[in-house]
């Protein structure tokens, strides 16, 4: 019933912004983000090979007295070369080119009155995501080569969103529903600035509930995070502290439990740009059922170097580790340089 209401609501709110559209303000602009490098798995007898990931975002918004309109169109992918390994007798073998493209579209009005906005459409829960998420990079798309993102309760999907503005703190408290089919998330946030620190604590519920059983079972998944970041002149200093627990919709030996830790530094005008050294550990635990499958440590560290080319353009170099080990197993350690090219228009 909730998500009929607000696709109503939704659908009320766009009438009523492009019936205004002559009148209203209207922008467009978007982003481009693009990285290659040579990429290594770290697994036995695979070579390193190369590959490109890319993000790309179209944005058109709109005004129209206390209601805005927000549509975005993204594009997301990587490719990576053909991989040569050596299999079992000895031979060398390829594997092909592959390319992995997503593709996906926001649409929202929000209502703003004073300190107080509501957001219906696309909402995102960013609850989970530390504020040293990226590791220094511009986009998580760059996980897929090893690179440091915890985003680990992050949803985007149709809802609703309530923030209200702190002007003392310089930030927001935000609520977030997003009603779905057997299920619901909500989110709760708070970000801001108190002198030379930046603050966000959020927390993330996802209850899915299964009609279809036959004793109508729900389970919940939870995220905690905990960031601050200290701005010393030129340097910035930032940790981060999460927690994801998740139930099992089968029975209680498939429950999983993450715990997060990220510390970044940053030092500006370090030559023509600015270095971000990030550093995570995640420990994954599961049932003792199951703790030789799905036990492991993984340690990430994120080399990056930032500058800038012109207005609204930026080169960004790096170097990736990832180091996973599984409980009585040895490390694999998948690494990765290259550079990328961020661009706004």
């Amino acid at each position: 019933m909730l998500k009929k209401i607000m696709k109503a609501a939704l659908a009320a709110s766009l009438v009523f912004g492009f019936s205004s559209m002559a009148t209203a303000d209207v922008k467009v602009n978007g982003d481009v983000k693009a990285y290659f490098g040579q990429y290594n798995s770290g697994a036995d007898d695979y070579t390193a090979h190369f590959i490109n990931v890319s993000e790309g975002h179209i944005n058109v918004t709109g005004k129209s007295g206390p209601v805005s309109l927000f549509l975005q169109l993204e594009s997301r992918g990587d490719t990576h070369t053909e991989v040569t390994y050596e299999d079992a007798a000895g031979d060398d073998q390829e594997i092909s080119n592959s390319k992995n493209n997503v593709n996906n579209a926001q649409l929202a009005a929000t209502y703003t009155t004073g300190a107080l906005s509501v957001k219906v459409g696309t909402v995102a829960t960013n609850a989970g995501c530390a504020i040293g998420s990226f590791g220094g990079l511009s986009s998580s798309v760059t996980n897929a080569i090893g690179s440091i993102d915890s985003c680990l309760g992050y949803t985007e999907q149709d809802g609703i969103q309530v923030k209200y503005a702190i002007p003392a703190l310089k930030g927001a408290a935000m609520l977030t529903i997003e009603p779905s089919t057997g299920g619901q998330n909500m989110a709760l946030n708070l970000v801001g600035m108190s002198g030379p620190v930046y603050f966000s604590i959020q927390s993330l519920s996802k209850v899915t509930d299964k009609y279809s059983d036959a004793d109508d079972t729900a389970y919940t998944d939870s995220v905690m995070t905990i960031g601050a970041k200290v701005f010393l002149g030129k340097m910035a200093v930032s940790v981060d502290m999460n927690s994801f627990a998740k139930d099992s919709a089968n029975a209680a030996a498939y429950e999983t439990k993450l715990a997060d830790t990220i510390l970044a530094f940053s030092m500006a005008d370090l030559g023509p740009g600015t270095l971000v050294v990030s550093y995570q550990t995640q420990k994954k635990s599961t049932s003792e059922e199951l703790a030789a499958y799905g036990d492991k440590d993984t340690v990430w560290t994120n080399l990056v170097y930032k500058m800038g080319l012109a207005k609204g353009a930026a080169l960004e170099a790096f170097y990736l580790s990832k180091a996973e080990t599984p409980l009585d197993g040895d490390t694999t350690t998948q690494t990765a340089f290259g550079a990328g090219l961020v661009a706004n228009f």
